[in-house]
């Protein structure tokens, strides 16, 4: 195995410490094969740092794909209930929610949920990450009740094990706001949002990844609460800073901007809005694919801007296929499903008061 060993080290020193993309794609095949020729952990490291960098860039294909190779070798190696194998089969449902797999995604981490609970107990950190991870996967799923169990659950553990300030437990109180919002609690879900912003601001700085996605959560409760004119200018920084701190592709920095359009729609800013979300449709397309159901959310409000606009037919269109997409990958019952159902039944509605109009003229 010196010659695994050796390999594994070269390529580990190949990585420069901020990768460009380009570097990724070049080394990630090589480790894989590395990875596939090994009989011992040496190339571990390398595959799991890879996977990291995909994952925080938001390339969850290339994520997912490193991911299940750690996950089968170090089940393999260790056992699928060795603490090694969890913290990848952990990954492996991280990735699977940044697709929008979040029903793969639930089965993978409720599996590792109950592992890492009788291995390390219900309080250890790596058990808590799980917890978050899961509630992740059950918003996706539009499950916001048991996601917000799930949340609670994970923000009372870290406040006590990692404290109040620490960056994973404003990640979860974030979160909890968004569930809380989605069950129409939005004065709550404001206030949560509002206190991670300003434990995150003191704490972090304004500059920190977890302060942007704060501001972020902050503007979308503000939203909410159906305050677009207070919204709209917090949305429009958030995205701004986000473009900034993450990069203009990356995937929250999409959020932000989506957020953005979806106030500017409520202002009936038509064409703003359209822009906007065009942009974060090809964005997500080429991030995520066509049916995430990121992508799909933004073109049910782009059907809703096509309708606003006086474009009822082609809103038709756009929202019909949207909602073929949502039927495909989220099921016909899904909350958003719903909605881009009522999105598309006023856009034919339009649609057929235009024809009314026109035959009477």
């Amino acid at each position: 195995m010196t010659f695994v060993r050796s390999a594994a080290e070269l390529l580990e020193a190949a990585v420069p410490d901020a990768p460009e993309d380009q570097d990724l794609r070049l080394l990630a095949p090589h480790a894989i094969a590395l990875l596939r020729r090994s009989r011992g952990p040496e190339p571990l490291p390398l595959i799991r740092r890879l996977r990291s960098l995909y994952y925080e860039r938001g390339h969850f294909t290339a994520a997912l794909d490193l991911a299940v190779a750690a996950q089968r070798f170090s089940s393999g190696l260790f056992g699928a209930e060795h603490r090694e194998a969890l913290a990848d089969a952990h990954e492996t449902g991280r990735a699977q929610s940044g697709l929008g797999h979040f029903a793969e995604a639930e089965q993978t981490l409720r599996g590792v949920l109950t592992s890492r609970e009788t291995l390390l107990g219900a309080d250890d950190p790596l058990t808590l990450d799980t917890v978050h991870a899961l509630g992740i996967a059950l918003y996706g799923l539009g499950h916001w009740a048991e996601d917000e169990q799930l949340l609670r659950r994970a923000l009372d553990g870290r406040e006590r094990v990692l404290g109040g300030s620490h960056p994973d437990t404003l990640d979860t109180l974030g979160r909890l706001a968004e569930a809380v919002g989605e069950l129409g609690r939005w004065e709550e879900a404001r206030s949560l949002a509002e206190t991670t912003l300003e434990r995150s601001e003191a704490t972090l700085g304004d500059g920190h990844p977890n302060t942007v996605l704060s501001r972020l959560a902050h503007a979308w409760a503000v939203a909410g609460e159906e305050r677009w004119e207070e919204a709209e200018p917090l949305a429009r920084n958030t995205a701004m800073t986000a473009g900034e701190v993450f990069g203009p592709a990356h995937p929250r920095t999409l959020a932000a901007r989506h957020l953005h359009a979806t106030v500017l729609v409520r202002l009936q800013h038509w064409q703003e809005a359209e822009e906007l979300l065009r942009h974060v449709i090809a964005a997500r397309e080429s991030m995520l694919g066509p049916e995430h159901s990121h992508t799909l959310s933004a073109r049910t409000d782009l059907a809703t801007v096509l309708a606003g606009s006086g474009r009822a037919e082609e809103a038709v269109t756009v929202a019909a296929a949207t909602l073929d997409g949502y039927v495909r990958t989220l099921g016909r019952d899904h909350p958003r499903t719903e909605r881009c159902r009522a999105v598309l039944r006023t856009a034919q509605e339009a649609c057929a008061v235009a024809r009314a109009a026109k035959e009477t003229s």
